[in-house]
């Protein structure tokens, strides 16, 4: 029963009353419009508009405002407010919560553990390029440093045009942090670039740190591991040399050491990118002698195009470049290369002192 059913109810009571019926009449149909009237406060919609209601289905033909715009339907526009009367999208939901407190509750205790309390973001609408779908979040109070996107923008040109993207608008740094003010940053990704591990203050590319000391890095892959420890005046690496990962150990044959770096050719040059002098080999020569100690790699090449969509400059992958590598030597081949002199020179020393006794070294 609506609001006015509830005042013609009434105002038949008064006249019911003036034709004077029985008091108990005049009760029953008090009590029975109070009933109706609270009824429709529990179910806690007062309506603001031409609601009708024909074979379990509710038709609305104006603006709907539930209890102070708890909830508002924008009919015209096809819009829900929760929160507010002046949605500005299709559902705009506004929170008057207090600090820590969220707009939206997704929480659910049913369901199979791969879609719990899930949230699905779905795009199939229009063209490939224009299928961008992600979440994005802007501080009013805040200058644009506070704008955010996550999610895949699906740009027109490569690399953007299939990537996940988590991306800060005004050049500003990214923290993954243990706390949900951020004050405490387990990794830290500068806006140039640079990326920190235990500490904000990195400076250069990649920057691990550890407040105690021990080993900051472990490599590890399918044969075996590396550790690195920094030291004030050198670097301490540990890797794995245990027996159990070893067989057919036999002692090394120093000849084929001798002949292996033998035909190396060690040049002086300067490097084209950055002009610094350098001492080394060339892969194209070590080819030639050595081609077990040469491996190949493709190199993609970018470089800066103007995008008309971002408005300014972004790296686009233009080709790619094959480029040979050169394996550095095994410190301990070079051990065995420096024990195998050692046992030379004192070969010589006993031949040179069996002849004349008053060199320095007998």
């Amino acid at each position: 029963m609506s609001s006015i059913s509830i005042i013609n109810s009434i105002k038949n009571n008064r006249m019911v009353k003036k034709r004077g019926l029985s008091f108990k009449n005049l009760l029953k149909n008090n009590i029975l419009s109070l009933i109706i009237f609270i009824g429709i406060l529990l179910i806690g919609v007062v309506i603001a508009g031409n609601v009708s209601v024909q074979n379990g289905k509710v038709s609305i033909d104006d603006d709907l405002t539930v209890y102070n715009n708890k909830l508002f339907v924008d009919v015209s526009e096809g819009r829900v407010g929760i929160g507010t009367s002046t949605p500005s999208e299709l559902l705009n939901v506004y929170g008057t919560g207090g600090s820590g407190g969220a707009s939206i509750l997704i929480n659910s205790t049913g369901g199979s553990p791969y879609t719990r309390g899930s949230l699905q973001i779905i795009n199939s609408g229009g063209n490939v390029a224009g299928r961008g779908i992600g979440i994005f979040t802007f501080n009013n109070n805040e200058t644009a440093n506070a704008t955010w996107f996550i999610g895949n923008p699906r740009d027109f040109s490569a690399p953007y045009s299939d990537a996940f993207i988590i991306g800060r608008k005004g050049g500003s740094s990214m923290d993954f942090s243990s706390s949900e003010r951020g004050a405490s940053s387990l990794m830290h990704l500068s806006s140039e670039g640079d990326l920190s591990i235990g500490t904000t203050g990195g400076g250069a590319r990649l920057t691990l740190y550890k407040n105690t000391n021990g080993t900051i890095l472990k490599l590890q892959d399918s044969d075996g591991l590396c550790n690195h420890n920094p030291e004030s005046s050198s670097e301490i690496v540990s890797c794995s040399s245990d027996v159990s990962l070893k067989e057919n150990i036999v002692n090394v044959n120093k000849k084929a050491l001798w002949d292996k770096y033998n035909g190396l050719v060690v040049r002086e040059y300067n490097i084209i990118s950055s002009g610094d002098k350098a001492i080394g080999v060339i892969a194209q020569e070590v080819a030639q002698t050595n081609p077990e100690l040469v491996t190949s790699e493709k190199v993609s090449i970018y470089e800066e195009v103007y995008s008309e969509n971002y408005g300014s400059a972004v790296l686009e992958k233009t080709g790619e470049n094959e480029i040979l590598l050169v394996e550095q030597p095994n410190p301990w081949e070079l051990v065995g290369l420096i024990q195998d002199l050692k046992a030379e020179n004192e070969e010589l020393k006993t031949e040179l002192c069996l002849k004349d006794s008053s060199y320095s070294f007998c």
